[in-house]
């Protein structure tokens, strides 16, 4: 997909290699995942907006697109999860995620369906139960239509 998605895949090889241990499927990728307290309160982060009002630029739809989201952990460690949207718009998305991410992180999502990728900045994290994050995103540079579109052959 990219020479960083590649980076990322081989670090995480690498740091599987050194630990010993086997890689597997998506719960090898928060092994290193932290339990300090301390590391779970920088996780969870309040909307700016927390007056209830909508201050969406865009509509937005209930609809689960299949997304590949790959960066940095909040520990600063590459990571790969794939998940689907929750919701999407013209602006962004949002989906659920075990690994800890926080606000203004830079983080780049793909779109499973057409290949279609952009940098995308976090723009809130709410904690779910079973340790799961549910996470919004708006692009980076503004609105990206066009990251939806179903791939024409």
């Amino acid at each position: 997909m990219s020479r960083i998605w590649d980076a990322l895949k081989n670090a995480e090889k690498e740091r599987t290699r050194a630990k010993g241990g086997t890689q597997g499927g998506p719960s090898s990728a928060n092994a290193g995942e932290s339990a300090d307290p301390a590391n779970a309160r920088a996780i969870e982060q309040e909307h700016p907006n927390s007056d209830g009002a909508d201050r969406r630029r865009s509509q937005r739809w209930g609809q689960p697109v299949p997304v590949l989201i790959y960066g940095s952990d909040s520990e600063k460690q590459p990571f790969h999860e794939e998940t689907e949207t929750v919701e999407i718009n013209d602006h962004g998305c949002s989906f659920v995620i075990a690994t800890g991410v926080s606000g203004g992180q830079r983080l780049f999502l793909v779109n499973m369906w057409n290949e279609a990728e952009r940098e995308c900045r976090v723009v809130q994290t709410i904690r779910n139960g079973g340790g799961k994050r549910k996470v919004a995103v708006e692009f980076a540079g503004g609105e990206s239509v066009d990251f939806w579109m179903p791939r024409t052959n």
